[in-house]
C-alpha cells in the first residue's frame, strides 16, 4: 500500500506509444457500463497497460488485470450485482447497537461478499492493477498497486462509501474480528472516490478514463421512494458534484459511459436495465475509441490475440 496525493504523478504531454492505462471510476450501479468500454477495447484490439479503479470501478479493474473478458465480466456481474443473494446481503447487516455502529464506522459490511467474489474467481493482485482508496485518518489518497497486499481488503476500502459501509481499519490482518480494533493510530480507509471519483492522476501517460457521471437526467421510469429521493438529490447535486471533482488532468481521454438518467445508488434495476448501461456504455465507448485510434491517441494491438 502507498500514500499518495494529487502532486506526485505528472501526466507527459506525448500519448503512449505501446499500452494504454485505463481508468475505471467510481458510480455505484452505474459500473455496468464500464463492461460496454471493455467490449469496446476488446472489439478495436486496443492495447491496454495498467488497470486502476476506484469503487465500483475497482472490481471491474481486478477482473480486467486477472484475465477476464467482457462477456465474463458481464456474466458475473449480472449473477453477483444484479441478483444479490437475499442471505449474503443480510450477513452484511450488522447492527448490534449505536454504540457499536459508531466505532465501525458504518452499518453494511461489504467485505464478505467481495471475499466471495476474490474466492469465487480465483482473483489475485497483479502487476497492471491498481485500486484507489481514501485514509480518512490522514485526508489523503492511498494506492494499492503490486502483489503484496490482501486484495478484498483493498477491494472493500475502495467502495466502502463512508457512514453507509464499514471503512477498513487498516493495519490489521484481514483475518482480523471487528472486536479487535484496539491497535493504534490505524488507517481508516474508505470510498476512493472521495480523493476523485476518475482518479487519473496516477497515470504517468494520458489514459482512457471510463466516467460513469451523476445522474442529470430524470429518471426513465417510476422508482421506488427511497430510489427516486436518492435519485432526486442526484440529480440537483450533481452540478456541485462536477465543480468539486473536475478532471485532474485535462490530457485524458475521458468517456462518459454512465446513462445520465441512471442515479448511482439506484436498488431497483431489473436485469434488462443492467443490460441495457451495458450497452449504453458500449455504444458511447465504441464512437470515441474509433475517433482516438484514427487520431493516433491510443495504441492498437498488431495483431489479434486467439
Amino acid at each position: 500500500m502507498k500514500k499518495k496525493n494529487s502532486k506526485d504523478s505528472k501526466l507527459r504531454r506525448q500519448p503512449p506509444t505501446e499500452k494504454i492505462e485505463v481508468v475505471y471510476g467510481g458510480g455505484g450501479i452505474k459500473g455496468f457500463s464500464h463492461i460496454g468500454l471493455i467490449a469496446a477495447l476488446e472489439e478495436n484490439n486496443v492495447d491496454t497497460g495498467v488497470h486502476t479503479g476506484v469503487s465500483i470501478g475497482s472490481i471491474i479493474a481486478t477482473l480486467v488485470a486477472n484475465g477476464y473478458k467482457a462477456r465474463e465480466i458481464e456474466a458475473i456481474f449480472l449473477k453477483e450485482f444484479g441478483n444479490i443473494d437475499p442471505d449474503l446481503l443480510g450477513k452484511t447487516l450488522r447492527w448490534r447497537g449505536l454504540k457499536r455502529f459508531l466505532k465501525a464506522g458504518g452499518l453494511i459490511d461489504f467485505s464478505e461478499l467481495l471475499k466471495g467474489i476474490c474466492q469465487r474467481y480465483d482473483l489475485k493482485p497483479q502487476p497492471n492493477l491498481r485500486i484507489i482508496a481514501f485514509n480518512v485518518r490522514t485526508c489523503e489518497a492511498v494506492v494499492f498497486e503490486g502483489t503484496d497486499y490482501c486484495l478484498h481488503e483493498a477491494l472493500t476500502a475502495s467502495c466502502s462509501i463512508p457512514g453507509i459501509m464499514r471503512p477498513v481499519w487498516y493495519g490489521r490482518n484481514c483475518h482480523t474480528s471487528d472486536e479487535d480494533m484496539s491497535h493504534k493510530p490505524l488507517d481508516v480507509l474508505v470510498d476512493g472516490g472521495l480523493h476523485h471519483p476518475n482518479p487519473g492522476n496516477f497515470s504517468e501517460h494520458p489514459a482512457i478514463i471510463s466516467a460513469l457521471g451523476f445522474a442529470s437526467k430524470l429518471p426513465s421510469r417510476l422508482l421506488s421512494p427511497a430510489d427516486f429521493l436518492f435519485h432526486m438529490i442526484e440529480l440537483f447535486g450533481s452540478t456541485l458534484f462536477q465543480w468539486c471533482f473536475a478532471d485532474l488532468e485535462p490530457d485524458h481521454i475521458v468517456i462518459k459511459v454512465g446513462a445520465p438518467n441512471v442515479g448511482i445508488v439506484t436498488a431497483g434495476l431489473t436485469l434488462k436495465e443492467c443490460r441495457k448501461l451495458i450497452d449504453y456504455g458500449y455504444k458511447v465507448a465504441n464512437k470515441e475509441i474509433k475517433r482516438a485510434i484514427q487520431q493516433k491517441l491510443i495504441p492498437v494491438k498488431k495483431s489479434k490475440e486467439c
